[in-house]
């Protein structure tokens, strides 16, 4: 199975590898917490592989700056499509996938879409069919997922959350389009918008952060925490910040880690020192986080070795890892902390 990487060291490996092909992913979380960012993401990350990909932009909310900042404004792998209602998307998006020319087809959003029954109903008559979305979901998601299958076509569906007033002990969040979609999808992806990871420079939003946590995914443990995230949309090329992935995985697999879990001071592997030839772990010891982030922005040699170490450990037969070196994760010698310790005292 062939898998887009989402830009992302922690959210990959929260994946397995990526988002699979052929197979259906829902994207749903409130307003403005940055869903079609993660669309563009990854319709770029397919687009850079070689595929078509097949943009509803059902909202018309995408700005063209948005399009120019992610590179889908000008390449011939991208096409920007406008429809009428769900039925018209349905049938369309099942006439790419049997071309099996198409390798990606997004739906931004599914809120937007009304059906042909609402459109030709008056203003002033109620609606003749409750839950007539619903009912052509669950007609025609089924057969576009098997050709979905057999074209190895990924469909990412973006749902907004919404408040339910009537729940009153329940979940009050809730989306539209019924339950077909929750059942056919493989993976679902819930962002939420994370305020302490905003970053803004001359009055201007340059970072937007958030958190993703991956709700439903087949066949697959499911990670209990929020990932958190960080989009650039300031000047030049947008998408998933770089450093932020490669903190956030370089902690957890302890190639740049504190040592203990309260404390502040950050630590290197000494693979990690290995691979800038230096000697004296203290010249890579900072205090805090904020100082390791800066530290990955201002070195580019140091975030090159920390996203090698980050990619070479992905292609290891198990889950965690604690070195960096090939070792197995009962052999601590790869990451002994016990000599820098030494060092210091």
């Amino acid at each position: 199975i062939k898998y887009y990487s989402t830009g992302d060291y922690s959210l990959d490996h929260a994946l397995y590898g990526g988002i699979p092909e052929g197979q259906f992913l829902e994207v749903r979380g409130p307003a403005g917490c940055g869903k079609s960012l993660m669309a563009l993401q990854l319709a770029r990350e397919c687009v850079k592989s070689g595929g078509f990909v097949l943009y509803f932009d059902t909202e018309a909310k995408i700005a063209p700056v948005a399009w120019h900042a992610f590179g889908l404004d000008k390449t011939p792998l991208c096409k920007s499509y406008n429809v009428k209602n769900l039925e018209q998307m349905l049938k369309t998006a099942r006439a790419f996938v049997e071309s099996g020319q198409c390798r990606m087809i997004v739906v931004d959003s599914v809120d937007s879409l009304e059906t042909n029954e609402m459109d030709e109903r008056d203003i002033n008559e109620g609606s003749k069919v409750g839950g007539y979305k619903a009912k052509i979901f669950s007609e025609w998601l089924g057969g576009l997922k098997q050709l979905a299958a057999i074209n190895n076509t990924t469909v990412i569906f973006i749902r907004q959350l919404r408040s339910n007033p009537n729940a009153m002990f329940s979940n009050p969040e809730t989306v539209s389009g019924g339950k077909a979609l929750e059942y056919y999808s493989t993976i679902r992806m819930v962002i939420r918008a994370d305020k302490d990871g905003n970053e803004i420079k001359d009055n201007r939003l340059v970072y937007q952060g958030a958190k993703i946590k991956i709700d439903k995914m087949n066949n697959g443990a499911l990670p209990v925490d929020y990932i958190p995230v960080r989009f650039y949309i300031g000047d030049g090329e947008w998408g998933l910040d770089r450093i932020q992935s490669a903190f956030e995985e370089g902690k957890r697999l302890r190639i740049l880690a504190p040592r203990t879990a309260s404390s502040p001071k950050y630590i290197p592997c000494a693979e990690l020192l290995k691979r800038l030839g230096i000697t004296d772990p203290d010249v890579l010891s900072f205090n805090g986080r904020g100082k390791v982030m800066d530290a990955l922005k201002s070195d580019e040699a140091l975030l090159d070795a920390v996203c090698e170490l980050i990619e070479e450990a992905d292609n290891k037969p198990y889950s965690r890892y604690d070195e960096v070196d090939g070792e197995t994760p009962e052999d601590d010698s790869a990451m002994d902390f016990e000599e820098f310790d030494e060092d210091e005292e």
